[in-house]
């Protein structure tokens, strides 16, 4: 009787062990952030070049297309980013899930914002300003996703464990 619960108790102690959060694919959580960077830079820029708030809305609605799905697709993996950060005793390098959020609140703040301004000059300031806080995020996230799949043993492709 004492060699089963002996026996038991080693199974669940090994089995508890070896379980790990499943591993997100951080390259592609890297890309994505790459993505976002590169798409508000690129928004600043042509909105920069802007003579007419015709001409802004248009950039704008364009910039939006684009950059939603790439936030959605963030938010989408951002869970399971946090999960195994979590996993590998890493959540004091902040809630990738939080981070997403306040993309997102972002991104909403400046579709109210842009091409609003009774000045082109306003409406290239507010392009610039929120490419600025979106670069920083995403460039953040970039990072933290690379830092994770080192940490994984992962290599270009993700791979690797969430546990330590």
């Amino acid at each position: 009787m004492k060699f089963h619960a002996l026996a038991a108790t080693s199974l669940f102690v090994i089995t508890a062990c070896a379980s790990s959060a499943s591993a997100p694919d951080t390259a592609e959580y890297q890309r994505v952030a790459s993505s976002v960077s590169s798409a508000a830079t690129t928004h600043a820029s042509l909105t920069a070049s802007m003579t007419d708030v015709a001409a802004c809305t248009a950039e704008r609605d364009r910039y939006a297309a684009q950059m939603r799905p790439l936030l959605d697709r963030m938010e989408a993996m951002s869970g399971g980013m946090d999960d195994c950060a979590a996993a590998m005793g890493r959540m004091g390098s902040g809630s990738m899930r939080a981070t997403c959020s306040s993309m997102r609140d972002e991104m909403d703040r400046h579709m109210s914002a842009a091409c609003a301004s009774p000045t082109m000059s306003g409406d290239v300031d507010e392009a610039n300003v929120h490419a600025g806080r979106m670069t920083t995020w995403a460039n953040g996230e970039a990072t933290t996703a690379g830092d994770m799949r080192r940490m994984m043993g992962g290599g270009m492709m993700g791979g690797g464990s969430c546990h330590m």
